[in-house]
């Protein structure tokens, strides 16, 4: 079950938190850096359970419910996870374990995606400022996620053997008699 009661509760604090942050000094810094990316800079935000998508235009300094046209970059992920991440609540660790089971996926150029990393740092201190603004307690006192779970290749892969396990990149064993 999500923290979020639904997608209009999950829509509304998202559109007050990029609002917020768009109308930041450090929203402004944000503007200043799309600049540099040319003509458009447009990010589709979507999540899953609640589902919502929300568009962002850095130029304009917007925020708005629904897709744009043509985007610079597209983010798809978990909102619980989203709301982790803003929390700062996951680890590099946590954050590569969702891209790589597909629960944080990027499309756009590899550009666009470097700048979205370089604005995420002064974008997360904006989001439990704006939920404490809107009273949101509940919200930021949800769990935290499990940190001390085992990297595994799939849910219900067994743990990997890795003492006295050759792997395909090792050399075989010699012995003392052979060197």
């Amino acid at each position: 079950m999500s923290h979020f009661a639904d997608a209009r509760d999950l829509e509304g604090e998202l559109i007050a938190f990029l609002a917020a942050y768009l109308a930041s000094s450090d929203g402004a810094r944000a503007r200043d850096v799309a600049r540099g990316m040319g003509e458009r800079a447009g990010l589709v935000l979507r999540t899953l359970d609640p589902q919502t998508v929300l568009s962002v235009d850095l130029l304009e300094g917007s925020v708005a419910p629904g897709a744009i046209e043509d985007p610079n970059l597209e983010v798809e992920l978990e909102a619980d996870a989203l709301h982790d991440i803003l929390l700062g609540r996951l680890d590099p660790v946590q954050i590569s374990r969702l891209v790589e089971t597909n629960r944080l996926v990027f499309s756009g150029a590899a550009s666009d995606l470097a700048a979205l990393v370089a604005l995420a740092g002064p974008l997360a201190p904006h989001y439990p400022a704006s939920l404490e603004r809107r009273g949101r307690q509940d919200l930021l006192d949800t769990p935290r996620p499990e940190s001390s779970a085992v990297w595994t290749t799939g849910p219900d892969a067994p743990m990997p053997e890795i003492i006295n396990e050759r792997r395909s990149w090792q050399r075989p064993k010699r012995s003392a008699a052979s060197v």
